[in-house]
């Protein structure tokens, strides 16, 4: 049977969600592993240049130093890592602060984005480079960042001084006022590299993580449950 012999998945004329920053984009496809947007005359977004999927003619491509990639409107946009996990915004107030595992973020509008790399005791001695951070700061009219994850997701709400220790590659998202330390946990007999996370704030965990480069989506698999066992009270007050 050939491919267009089935039923197609359109792409949405009418998205399906509209955000307050007046960006209006849609999960597309049964799992919900790809985004589109329309971008309206005048509008402007910043996207992730690896996730470019697809886009229309008329939808202009701008290069930034900042690693991101400017599409003006009009025009429509498709964006996907070919992750596995949930898509989702992180919606920010004005002068908020988000830091996103490098590789992860779909697009952003009305954010400043920069990068930054966390290294360890572990990654000097072996001379890894780190965790790479990026870090979106919204703007005066507030912004929305969203991101990919490569599996299901736990989300906690650290209290003041509450610390939790992660693996490395684990994590996702945090909010700024999360202190982050990449260490060595050790104990008798044994040794750990890890991150450890501060409160307060939220934190959000991939159990499942993969490099950007590989693809794991596959129609046969089913979406990912959400694990039990902590306390789930994040994204950033987003829906899933």
């Amino acid at each position: 049977m050939s491919v267009f012999d089935r039923l197609p998945n359109p792409l949405p004329d009418v998205p399906a969600t509209s955000g307050a920053d007046g960006v209006a984009c849609a999960l597309i496809g049964e799992n919900r592993r790809s985004l589109a947007i329309v971008i309206e005359p005048g509008q402007a977004i910043s996207i992730n240049p690896k996730a470019l999927l697809w886009k229309d003619e008329a939808a202009k491509l701008i290069g930034d130093p900042n690693g991101v990639v400017l599409v003006q409107g009009p025009g429509r946009v498709g964006l996907a890592l070919g992750f596995a996990g949930d898509i989702f915004p992180l919606p920010l107030h004005r002068g908020d602060v988000v830091q996103v595992q490098s590789g992860h973020f779909l697009f952003s509008a009305g954010a400043e984005r920069r990068s930054q790399n966390l290294r360890g005791l572990a990654d000097r001695l072996s001379g890894s480079a780190g965790t790479a951070l990026d870090m979106f700061r919204a703007g005066a009219e507030g912004a929305v960042v969203w991101v990919q994850a490569a599996s299901a997701v736990l989300e906690r709400n650290l209290a003041a001084g509450e610390a939790l220790d992660i693996r490395q590659d684990a994590f996702l998202a945090k909010d700024d006022s999360v202190g982050i330390e990449a260490m060595l946990a050790s104990g008798e007999g044994f040794s750990w590299p890890c991150i450890r996370l501060t409160g307060p704030g939220r934190v959000a965990l991939q159990i499942a993580p993969q490099a950007p480069t590989t693809v794991l989506a596959r129609e046969s698999e089913q979406k990912p449950s959400r694990a039990s066992g902590i306390k789930f009270d994040f994204p950033f007050g987003a829906r899933r």
